[in-house]
């Protein structure tokens, strides 16, 4: 007799089993691939308006996109599970094997058990991308991405030309190199609004990554003049002796919320018992708590919304099954993602009561579901 694993001493699992963790898991691979996919094409976007191609290399890019993956992967695979559930019971239904296995007795509930586990392995592996893979590849990219857009602002500033570059005119009379340093003399920047033109002269500016922790890269103007022309024909002229232009930032900042979201689990929920302890709340730290349980919640609730699909429609086929998982995804996201982030912002109900409530709707539309299969079966 063939030894059992130890993974199957502790939970037996039928063929049917593997079977079903075997083709769901694959399914899982490929959806979430293709949502992180559409996130990362996304990301092209933004990296392109911030950092001139001049300065990169075709390596350059695609480092930057390799490292943004974490960032939008454990927002992908709960998704991509309930697109698995959904694939792997509509492959089923059209190759008769659902109806193979009713015929033997078997009901959808006998998947339970490999739907649950697949969801607590799905859950882990978000866990650990969300806590400590996403926060270390991230960093990473913040690095590079300054350091390229550094070069884009450095290619912008060349001696005796006026360069247009985003909402500026820099024009530089001499470029000094000192060590690493590049110092500018004699510049003068121009921004034009739609209600004022700024004018602003300097004797010498250099680009400052002391602010590069904020991701802010930073022009600091030494010495001069800033002057603004109102369109109503008011001028306001003052002298300073430091001034800082900030740049774009990169995609996400690295303060304020996406550091909490690179924050762990536990380290967070310590802050909370603290900011409590001490009587001060910070609404901020709370939500991202809370937004991070959950999506680990999400996994169990779209595992089991894939399930649901197959049990509420006994003539299932493939189209229905993408059909039904696309809705369930987009009500996640507009409700778990945006809904939430409005109620948030514009009110002040506790965070636990915004978020459980609304992963509940995604739990009801799976127990109607089930209770449309019940009721025609």
């Amino acid at each position: 007799m063939k030894k059992k694993n130890d993974f199957q001493t502790i939970i037996p699992l039928s063929r049917i089993d593997i079977y079903y963790l075997k083709q769901t898991f694959v399914y899982f691979i490929g959806s979430s691939s293709i949502f992180v996919l559409l996130f990362v094409l996304g990301q092209v976007r933004i990296i392109l308006e911030t950092i001139s191609l001049e300065n990169m290399s075709f390596f350059t890019i695609i480092k930057l996109l390799i490292l943004t993956v974490p960032m939008h992967l454990f927002i992908s695979m709960p998704v991509g599970l309930n697109l698995a559930n959904a694939l792997t019971f509509g492959y089923f239904a059209i190759n008769n094997e659902l109806l193979a296995l009713k015929s033997f007795g078997f009901k959808i509930e006998y998947f339970i058990k490999p739907v649950l586990i697949l969801a607590l392995l799905v859950c882990a592996l978000t866990y650990i991308d969300m806590d400590f893979l996403y926060p270390y590849t991230y960093k990473l990219y913040l690095k590079e991405f300054i350091k390229n857009q550094v070069k884009t602002i450095e290619s912008a500033l060349q001696e005796e030309k006026v360069i247009k570059f985003k909402n500026y005119e820099l024009y530089v009379d001499r470029i000094v190199p000192s060590g690493k340093m590049k110092y500018y003399y004699d510049v003068i920047i121009t921004e034009d609004g739609p209600q004022y033109l700024n004018t602003i002269y300097a004797k010498k500016g250099f680009l400052d990554s002391s602010f590069e922790k904020y991701n802010l890269i930073s022009l600091t103007l030494l010495n001069g003049s800033y002057s603004i022309h109102y369109n109503d024909g008011r001028d306001a002229l003052t002298d300073y002796e430091k001034l800082y232009i900030f740049f774009n930032k990169p995609a996400g900042s690295y303060d304020g919320g996406d550091s909490l979201l690179m924050t762990r689990i536990d380290r967070l929920a310590k802050m909370v018992r603290q900011n409590k302890k001490a009587g001060t709340y910070e609404r901020m730290v709370d939500e991202k708590l809370h937004f991070k349980i959950g999506l680990l919640v999400a996994c169990f609730l779209f595992a089991i919304a894939g399930l649901s699909i197959a049990k509420g429609f006994p003539r299932l086929n493939l189209g229905i099954a993408l059909l039904s998982s696309i809705t369930i995804i987009m009500l996640f996201y507009s409700i778990f993602i945006l809904l939430s982030k409005t109620l948030i912002v514009k009110t002040k109900i506790p965070i636990p009561l915004i978020y459980y409530p609304l992963l509940g709707i995604l739990f009801l539309a799976s127990a109607g579901l089930w209770l449309k299969g019940s009721k025609t079966n």
